[in-house]
């Protein structure tokens, strides 16, 4: 439908971008690519699709999802999602650790990310020496998604992990 949309020169940004998503579920993620940066060019001011090409190239390139995760927050500083990547991207570059969790706090603080953000943001928090900060924000997160089970096994694996039976219980 939308190469048929193509030929009538009917096919918005946002017809690129539902078809970049079909194409990634499909698992045809150079297509995706290629359909979400068509889409950009066409309407760069959609934050959604900067962050869904951020976590198409985050795999292979780093940097260039780092720069998709900027651009989403050069229009929206409050996109979680652009948050979540940006954590995420950061994490994996070297001497970049504070950068990383000043961006897994915001994330975790708009809610995006999942119980992943919230490990991350302990596993960053751990690496710079703020253990007590790491687990009282563990303890926060589970009062606030007691009902999330990957949430709940994530901090017992944790904890076992550390030899700590009790807490993992």
């Amino acid at each position: 439908p939308v190469r048929r949309l193509e030929a009538l020169g009917e096919v918005t940004a946002a017809d690129r971008s539902l078809l970049s998503g079909l194409r990634a579920r499909a698992g045809s993620h150079d297509e995706a690519l290629v359909e979400i940066e068509t889409a950009l060019n066409e309407d760069p001011t959609r934050t959604d699709d900067w962050v869904r090409r951020g976590e198409l190239l985050e795999a292979d390139d780093v940097d260039a999802a780092l720069a998709s995760a900027e651009a989403c927050l050069n229009l929206d500083r409050q996109h979680g999602a652009a948050w979540a990547l940006k954590a995420r991207c950061l994490a994996r570059l070297p001497d970049r650790t504070h950068e990383a969790l000043k961006s897994a706090t915001h994330a975790v603080a708009l809610e995006a990310g999942g119980w992943t953000m919230i490990m991350l943001k302990s596993e960053i928090q751990e690496s710079i020496g703020s253990f007590t900060a790491a687990e009282e924000g563990l303890e926060r997160a589970l009062t606030a998604h007691s009902d999330d089970p990957d949430l709940r096994a994530a901090i017992a694996t944790r904890h076992l992990e550390r030899g700590r039976l009790t807490e993992a219980q």
